[in-house]
């Protein structure tokens, strides 16, 4: 449930960016990526970067239990940062958000993508 929850979690992000009234472009938020800045932001990219090689190994030595092992690793980097009080994924500045926001997105559908591929769920909701 730990690397699910993960994925609801982000799924819970937007949903507050709804609430809010808030919105999320991800062309400003590609564009405003060099803002990514802080070492847990760091930590999540360097994970998310890995899963192809990740699948590719596993895949070749016939051995999902990589792909889950990577997949709680990377569901730890995402709760490391969501709940780091350095990093407000909703914050004010409007690029630096859309920027985070496209990261979360980013480790959510990594997540999925991983999941899907061990034959589990990805529920929005826990």
């Amino acid at each position: 449930y730990y690397i699910q929850y993960a994925h609801a979690r982000i799924a819970g992000v937007f949903r507050g960016l709804q609430e809010r009234h808030l919105s999320h472009n991800v062309s400003a938020g590609d564009a405003a990526r060099n803002l990514l800045l802080h070492p847990s932001e760091l930590e999540l990219m360097d994970e998310l970067m890995r899963f192809p090689e990740i699948v590719a190994v596993a895949a070749e030595a016939r051995a999902p239990h990589w792909v889950a092992s990577y997949l709680r690793d990377l569901a730890h980097s995402v709760h490391s940062y969501y709940d780091g009080s350095a990093v407000r994924v909703l914050c004010d500045e409007e690029d630096l958000r859309n920027a985070r926001l496209n990261l979360l997105r980013s480790a959510q559908q990594v997540i999925a993508n991983g999941l899907a591929l061990l034959g589990v769920k990805s529920p929005e909701r826990l």
